[in-house]
């Protein structure tokens, strides 16, 4: 394992901020990493690992269409002939369901120009269902020469869908130091009741599936004294969740804007509950940096929520989350501590030597 190309196009958000993380520990054993990301990333630091931005997002553009047609050409034209060349002979590991379907083509590239390719597809299904697009990232999954997961309950189901290994990995996330004052403005804007009244947080994109719904009934019928807050960019639903609040007479603080890892941190380290109520889920980034930054967490059992070290509600439904909170609450426990993978070396594991393929000449 000299050399290994890291490949998550978006540059933002907790997928990348993994990769950030896997990057800095492949380089720590002394391999080359270069990470192949957005022009735009986030700025984080990875250390003896390399940046690649070959991607070009064109955020700046604002008519869709012609944004549109520019990261399609760009990306088939400039970016994909360079992520090919780049990685003949080598270890790749890709990440993510970017770009439509962006994603698919290049796995395709690449599970044929790379000696060793592995796939994390970080979520296991497809919001929304569609069958064509579930079956298109089955079949990206059986291109790979190992497919790296997040829990067994990801494992359980790609082992008789896939034609590749799986394996099960940590979900390691980039997490940096927070000064206490950075955490105390976040309590301060967060928690406008004060700092005796527990904060509950919901963060990452205001969407559907983040269960804001749930959350919201959760809070009206609580017994327990405490105060809520949503953080995190919209995604189409601040609007629906500002008018259930008013419907259900609670005053949640919403703040919709996207923040830098630091600040997202912050917020974690700022709550005294972390929650996590999806219906559907392979993992999630906001528990892996949650839990070890000893914030206590409450999730849905569903996926691999059920490994991540969240307490786990009774069933998916606000009435649990709602009991489980105030249980929490009133008990002051504790999270379960994390989830344990039991691998002697996970790095190595992913790479294996027993998955090599032949590449022609």
């Amino acid at each position: 394992m000299t050399e290994v190309h890291v490949v998550e196009q978006g540059g933002h958000g907790g997928v990348f901020q993994h990769t950030a993380q896997l990057s800095r520990l492949l380089a720590d054993r002394e391999a080359r990493v270069v990470l192949h990301t957005a022009k735009d990333h986030e700025d984080l630091d990875i250390e003896n690992a390399q940046y690649c931005t070959c991607v070009n997002w064109f955020r700046g553009v604002r008519a869709k269409r012609i944004r549109d047609l520019l990261i399609v050409l760009s990306y088939l034209f400039v970016t994909l002939p360079h992520l090919a060349r780049a990685t003949r002979r080598r270890t790749t590991h890709m990440h993510g369901q970017f770009g439509g379907l962006l994603y698919v083509l290049t796995a395709s590239v690449l599970s044929r120009t790379s000696e060793r390719f592995a796939y994390s597809p970080h979520n296991v299904f497809v919001r929304g269902g569609g069958r064509v697009q579930s079956r298109l990232l089955e079949w990206t999954t059986s291109l790979a020469d190992t497919v790296v997961v997040y829990s067994s309950a990801d494992k359980k189901l790609l082992d008789h869908r896939s034609l590749a290994r799986v394996v099960v990995v940590p979900l390691v996330q980039y997490t940096p130091e927070v000064g206490e004052d950075c955490v105390r403005a976040w309590r301060e804007l967060l928690a406008p009741r004060g700092p005796d009244i527990p904060l509950v947080v919901l963060a990452g994109q205001i969407r559907p599936d983040k269960g804001i719904d749930d959350f919201l009934n959760a809070s009206a019928i609580m017994s327990a004294p405490h105060q809520i807050a949503i953080v995190g960019p919209d995604a189409g639903y601040l609007e629906a969740a500002e008018k259930q609040a008013d419907r259900l007479g609670i005053n949640p603080v919403l703040h919709a804007d996207f923040l830098d890892l630091r600040d997202f941190v912050a917020v974690l380290v700022a709550a005294d509950v972390v929650v996590a109520p999806y219906k559907q889920a392979s993992s999630s980034g906001v528990l892996a940096l949650a839990i070890p930054l000893g914030t206590r967490a409450v999730a849905y059992p569903v996926g691999g929520l059920v490994e991540s070290g969240a307490i786990l509600t009774s069933e998916p439904s606000y009435g649990s989350l709602a009991a489980a909170l105030d249980a929490l609450l009133t008990s002051h426990g504790g999270c379960s501590g994390g989830s344990e993978v039991n691998k002697v070396d996970w790095i190595s594991d992913m790479y294996s030597d027993a998955d090599r393929k032949a590449v022609d000449p």
